[in-house]
């Protein structure tokens, strides 16, 4: 996680033409940046994790916990989303397999099938790096988070099911979550909503500056057997939400059978291991 933290604080410094931390004060290597940063963290209040999270919160469980995951890696962000453009002639397995020979996360590799989920992820580098920090300091809260807009929304009507998604509220252990699911655990579908429009006025002070659209819909459904090698998103995607953990769980199952390499290039481990 120091590690992480202490790349994400570079790339911030590059964007930004900001001269380095080794330049002012001598040589600081990587890992006493990420000490410092974390020791230095500002605790995002409930609000401020709102706004935040608003963008994505009521994308389908596995979708979210998957672009949180990629969140924490934003060069890698950057960079995929630059060479999906010079590769825009693959498609399919044949994309995926050329996407997994690059040096990112499996995250960030396995977006490159959700164009709609890495653009908007691309499109303000900076929130998602606040994304990503927020994500790693405060996974519990971040996650808190989602559920209370989510519940939110579905208050108002904004949230429900439909021919792209299944809502429903589980209860366990004594607390209720709203749970997202694809309808047709083939296929798909990236909402695209303006928060606005589902919750109003932000809870803090605005929401991230994104092109939303009016109202509440979709992009074009993302057959996942097309681009996965056959795999459903019914059998567990990689990436999971733990709510009543407050974290984000990895599926070993679906690393081995579509080829990545997790451990090789993820850094983020998850609140659990599942698909062994």
């Amino acid at each position: 996680m120091e590690n992480r933290m202490a790349r994400q604080i570079c790339f911030v410094v590059a964007m930004s033409g900001i001269p380095s931390l080794s330049m002012a004060q001598g040589q600081v290597s990587p890992a006493d940046v990420g000490n410092r940063a974390l020791s230095q963290a500002t605790v995002l209040t409930s609000a401020q994790l709102a706004d935040l999270v608003a963008p994505i919160a009521l994308y389908p469980d596995a979708l979210l916990s998957q672009v949180l995951v990629a969140s924490t890696y934003p060069l890698e962000v950057v960079q995929a989303q630059q060479w999906l453009r010079r590769n825009d002639r693959l498609q399919g397995q044949g994309l995926m397999d050329a996407a997994r020979q690059q040096p990112w996360d499996a995250s960030v590799q396995g977006l490159v099938a959700f164009p709609d989920a890495l653009a908007t992820l691309n499109e303000d580098i900076q929130w998602t790096t606040a994304l990503g920090n927020a994500f790693l300091a405060q996974e519990s809260d971040v996650m808190v988070a989602v559920q209370q807009l989510r519940t939110r929304a579905q208050a108002a009507g904004r949230l429900s099911s439909n021919p792209q998604q299944t809502v429903s509220a589980v209860a366990q252990e004594g607390r209720t979550v709203i749970e997202i699911v694809p309808a047709d655990p083939q296929v798909i579908y990236v909402p695209q909503y303006d928060p606005y429009y589902v919750w109003g006025a932000p809870a803090w002070s605005a929401y991230p500056a994104l092109s939303y659209g009016y109202g509440y819909g979709y992009g074009p459904g993302i057959n996942v057997g097309f681009w996965f090698g056959g795999w459903s998103w019914g059998l567990g995607w990689g990436w999971g939400p733990n709510w009543y953990g407050g974290s984000v769980y990895v599926n070993n199952a679906f690393f081995r059978h579509c080829g990545y390499n997790y451990g090789h290039h993820g850094g983020y481990d998850g609140g659990y291991h599942g698909g062994e």
